[in-house]
């Protein structure tokens, strides 16, 4: 984050008024995707849990973290990105019909059609004003990959609480809430 940013202030001031230079384009599509044979990558298991204090901006901030495990038989898992969708109904069905509440590309180490299996880790910030996440609160999450082929995974659905403001473990309700 902090390199883009530097890269788009250095751009926003290399034209200044009377130059006729173009700035360069920094937002560029990468069209050099291999194609590895179409297979759908399988999701096996999607873990939410604490994710420990991260920094933000300067600032340690409590996180939940999403954990995708895959694998794919085409091994197309060298980049893609990671969907995800959230509700606050704990019944193992999260609405997949609208546009994720969030999306990140990921970028394996490796060459492509050469990554077969992969564990994805998302830090999500928690609690504060005009965060969507709030402290010590049950979601209900749905996630899936897209492979870099363009090809979608299944889909899972897990639980988690986050975190309290003091960055230790949320509370699940009672016994008798049904969770």
């Amino acid at each position: 984050m902090t390199t883009l940013t530097a890269v788009l202030l250095g751009s926003l001031l290399a034209c200044t008024e009377g130059d006729t230079e173009e700035p360069p384009d920094i937002w560029t599509t990468d069209t050099d995707t291999e194609t590895c044979g179409g297979t759908a990558p399988e999701a096996d298991s999607l873990l939410v849990y604490n994710g420990g204090p991260i920094n933000f901006e300067g600032e340690d901030a409590p996180t939940i973290r999403l954990e995708l495990h895959l694998t794919d038989a085409d091994r197309d898992l060298s980049k893609g990105t990671f969907e995800f969708w959230h509700d606050l109904v704990y019944d193992d069905d999260v609405d997949t019909d609208d546009d994720p509440t969030d999306d990140r590309t990921f970028s394996q180490i490796g060459d492509a059609c050469d990554t077969d299996e992969a564990t994805l880790r998302l830090n999500i910030r928690v609690g504060g004003e005009g965060y969507v996440f709030q402290y010590n609160t049950v979601y209900e999450f749905a996630a899936r990959f897209i492979d870099a082929g363009g090809v979608p995974s299944n889909t899972l659905v897990a639980a988690g609480v986050t975190p309290k403001e003091d960055f230790s473990d949320g509370d699940w309700p009672g016994d008798d809430s049904g969770l």
